[in-house]
């Protein structure tokens, strides 16, 4: 079977996102994509699907188009034999790494680009390239409007995958490799941070009386900040829910715990209690909370899919979530934001909705550069 599918717009021989510039990608190779992104109209890509694969050939008249391609090729292709994540959130491109091994890959300049054979070892193996090609071709043909969008896998079982060739496949794998290192360093100097989270040229603290009308607690709610940090939110919230009330401030970083816990004792917020989570759980107790508050630390979730179970699971039946965070829109957002946050609103909402919360609301007055959404667990 030799089907050809001509396609007039970009290739991206293999996608990559926030989450491989997370895993080392060096800012010359991110450079390279983010030209492909950005030029996929000036790229032609031509798909030719096999008996056992496919092959594609993807080429431009620009000159600099050309050389972006083919150091990306390079890179991508060096990437994945080492066994490195690639969109680790989306389904089609993280079967793709998992099962590496069952393809061969060719790779060969043209004088205008690059031309890929890709051919399965197992049946799987030629279903799932067959399959990579297809997504390859969205980005082909949206570029950037496609960057946040997910991809079904044909693998089976769940659309995400949790494992790699060098792991079990139960073990869900870090989206983003040491984005708490800095967190978790033992001479962190927690007045650094605050100079940081706690000025006016930040949005969520110019905001912060207006996100706490929003949030509306109210009296006795038991409440979760979720990665709270230098202590912005836990002060204002546990004077919201009053003394029959509870707020949990959760933080991965111990140093930022033992800050938490000195301001409260020395406000006599007596309803504070501090808890030192892991990457993979936020250590509360099952139907302990009425409301988690996550404000722009969701994007510092290593394990998602095991966070937001433990959250899922500490809250009560009808209990809410507030999500906050940057805005990630291509060509929009800062360069920081773009290279920080793994993935946009979209992919975040996708992955709570995933996880069994459902979503409710969004607040659109309150924020410029985030966005406030409200989800609720059935």
């Amino acid at each position: 079977m030799r089907i050809a599918l001509l396609l007039c717009t970009a290739a991206l021989l293999a996608a990559s996102t926030s989450q491989s510039r997370a895993q080392g990608m060096p800012p010359e190779a991110r450079e390279k994509i983010h030209h492909l992104f950005d030029q996929h109209t000036k790229l032609k890509r031509t798909v030719t699907v096999t008996d056992t694969g496919y092959t594609a050939i993807t080429e431009s008249d620009d000159a600099a188009t050309v050389a972006a391609l083919k150091a990306h090729v390079k890179q991508m292709s060096a990437r994945l034999k080492s066994g490195l994540m690639v969109r680790r959130w989306d389904p089609a491109f993280a079967e793709y790494v998992e099962h590496y091994d069952e393809m061969e890959h060719r790779y060969e300049p043209t004088d205008k680009g690059m031309k890929a054979t890709v051919t399965g070892k197992t049946a799987l193996g030629i279903k799932i390239a067959r399959n990579h090609a297809q997504a390859v071709s969205d980005f082909a043909a949206h570029g950037w409007e496609a960057h946040d969008r997910r991809h079904p896998g044909v693998a089976g079982g769940k659309d995400s995958f949790s494992g790699d060739r060098r792991r079990r496949k139960s073990e869900e794998l870090s989206v983003k490799p040491g984005i708490n290192a800095k967190f978790l360093d033992p001479t962190l100097k927690v007045e650094e941070w605050t100079e940081k989270f706690e000025t006016e040229s930040r949005e969520i603290f110019h905001q912060r009386n207006q996100i706490l009308a929003s949030v509306a607690l109210k009296p006795g709610m038991k409440i979760a900040d979720i990665g709270a940090g230098t202590g912005l939110f836990t002060l204002p919230f546990a004077n919201a829910v009053g003394s029959e009330g509870k707020v949990y401030a959760v933080e991965i970083s111990k140093k930022f715990v033992e800050h938490i816990r000195a301001r409260a004792q020395k406000s006599n917020a007596t309803n504070v209690e501090t808890i030192l989570c892991t990457d993979r759980s936020v250590k509360l107790p099952g139907h302990s909370i009425d409301l988690a508050f996550i404000c722009d630390v969701y994007h510092h979730f290593e394990f998602p899919q095991a966070s937001l179970a433990s959250l899922h699971k500490a809250l009560k039946p009808g209990g809410e979530l507030i999500l906050i965070d940057f805005k990630r829109i291509p060509g929009e957002s800062s360069d920081f934001v773009m290279g920080h946050v793994r993935a946009g609103q979209d992919v975040f909402e996708s992955e709570l909705i995933a996880a069994g919360f459902e979503k409710v609301s969004e607040v659109k007055d309150v924020l410029k550069e985030n966005y406030f959404v409200r989800f609720r667990k059935p």
